[in-house]
Parts: structure tokens; sequence; C-alpha cells
């Protein structure tokens, strides 16, 4: 991870471990598979928010992204107003308010 702060290298260890965890390869973490890509989702859209505290708002972009699609993928989430919010704020740090606004 970027950055030598002691908190954010844990929060990257666990959104790392978070993504063994519900990898597809690793389907015996969690059997079920919308609970599975659910969980996914929640460490895509964790990883996108840390990307953009460190500033690194591509990188963060690429994990909101990711997060949304699979969101729409899978039939139980229970939030995904809050990885649009996330989308739009570091759209909008972007300077791409146009895409932000959709």
């Amino acid at each position: 991870p970027e950055g030598n702060d002691a908190s954010a290298k844990l929060a990257y260890d666990y959104l790392d471990r978070a993504f063994v965890l519900t990898n597809d390869d690793n389907s015996d973490a969690v059997l079920d598979v919308q609970t599975r890509k659910r969980l996914r989702a929640i460490s895509f859209n964790n990883m996108g928010c840390y990307y953009e505290r460190r500033n690194k708002l591509l990188k963060s972009l690429e994990f909101l992204d990711r997060a949304l699609r699979l969101e729409l993928d899978v039939q139980l989430v229970e939030d995904p107003s809050a990885t649009h919010l996330n989308l739009c704020r570091v759209l909008s740090r972007l300077k791409r308010h146009d895409a932000a606004f959709q």
C-alpha cells in the first residue's frame, strides 16, 4: 500500500484478506454464491474508499466501478446507493462533474 501509516497498512491488509475470502477460487470460504458476490462488492467499494483517501483517484474509480458492476449483478445488495455516492464523489474530485451527475 502507498504511504507508511500503520492504520492504512492494517486497513489494506484486511481488505486484501477480504478479497482472498471472496475470490471465486475460494468458494469454500462462503458457500452461497450470492453472499460471496455481495461481500466482494462491499470489499471493492471499501477498497475504492481506501484509495480515495490515499488520493489515488483513478485506482479508486476502478474499484468503485467494479463494485457497482457486481452490485448490479447481485440480487441481495443491501445499499447500492453508497457505491453510487462514492463514485460521484471521486468523479467530482477528478473534475468529471457531468459523469458524476449521471
